[in-house]
């Protein structure tokens, strides 16, 4: 009998394997410059490189291409901002000091540029500070949504500038900005429970493209305004059910505050479920709003329901979107 073939001993994967699976993102990932995440070879290249967290190599070659010239860096930054690419402490400098290369040259692709300022979270220091600043007023509005963004976070650099961080993003608030720029500034602001923003907050509770984001963030706050203004729109919307759903979204974060009135919010949501039952179902969200009122509803008439069963933590709006 002839003894069976001692089994093939496998390859480790070398840096050869890693630059055939960037050549094949590269090739099937992109759209001229528009960057497919759902694409098969780069949620491939994202595992692997995320499997081989300890291969020096692999995560050396890709730390080098952060501020490549080609779309090789897109895919370097992406990995970096996933949590894909490893980065040890003794590679934070020579990692700082790419990012703020991609960051601060102007002849570089802007979304690029906002991605790295998305990566810079994770090495981001004190020094680096006042050069993040300045990008609030950048050029770029992906830049500058990108920034927004990030000033929220919990990183210690931004913690040791609290100040200069609120300063910058309630100006932000105050001006006539638009989109995913003020729409970042008021996450953070949420975030960061800053009572100042109130009156700006109260200001966007209507603007159709971040009002949701607003509502969510002042909901956060103890100021008197973020119960009465809410409720305000929570009454008004009663006779039709014309009413957002990050409002009535907004009142388990609410419960607690002080000025926070359950038999009034009660009666207000009943009337939302009744307009929306009795024929206001034209509107696209009817069916999702007239639920969500029940269920919060439900919710405040158990003693023992927990105050935030109803709404998002309140640092997280409704959903921010990508900067780009």
């Amino acid at each position: 009998m002839v003894a069976p073939a001692p089994p093939t001993a496998q390859t480790a994967p070398t840096v050869d394997d890693l630059e055939g699976a960037l050549a094949d993102a590269v090739a099937t990932c992109f759209v001229g410059d528009a960057f497919e995440r759902r694409c098969g070879a780069w949620v491939q290249l994202r595992d692997n490189v995320r499997a081989r967290a300890a291969d020096k190599a692999w995560h050396g070659r890709l730390r080098g291409l952060l501020d490549a010239d080609s779309k090789h860096s897109r895919l370097a930054l992406e990995l970096l901002t996933e949590g894909a690419l490893t980065l040890p402490p003794e590679a934070a400098e020579d990692v700082r000091a790419r990012l703020w290369r991609v960051v601060e040259d102007a002849e570089r692709q802007a979304e690029i540029r906002g991605l790295a300022v998305r990566a810079l979270g994770a090495v981001l220091d004190e020094p680096g500070l006042e050069r993040l600043l300045k990008r609030v007023t950048d050029p770029a509005p992906e830049v500058r949504a990108a920034v927004t963004y990030l000033l929220g976070e919990p990183h210690p650099a931004l913690v040791a500038g609290r100040p200069r961080v609120i300063a910058a993003l309630l100006a932000v608030l105050q001006s006539d900005a638009e989109g995913d720029e003020v729409r970042g500034a008021i996450r953070s602001l949420g975030a960061l429970r800053v009572e100042a923003a109130a009156a700006g907050l109260v200001a966007r509770l209507d603007d159709p493209l971040v009002g949701a984001n607003a509502t969510l963030a002042l909901a956060a706050l103890r100021d008197p305004r973020a119960f009465s203004e809410l409720l305000k729109r929570l009454e008004a919307g009663g006779e039709k059910g014309e009413v957002a759903p990050a409002v009535i979204a907004a009142l388990g974060t609410l419960a607690s505050h002080p000025k926070f009135d359950r038999a009034r919010v009660e009666a207000a949501l009943l009337r939302i479920e009744k307009a929306l039952s009795d024929g206001a179902m034209g509107r696209p969200d009817a069916t999702v709003v007239r639920d969500l009122a029940q269920r919060a509803r439900l919710s405040l008439a158990e003693p023992a329901a927990a105050p935030a069963s109803t709404a998002p933590s309140a640092g997280k709006p409704l959903p921010p979107s990508r900067p780009r």
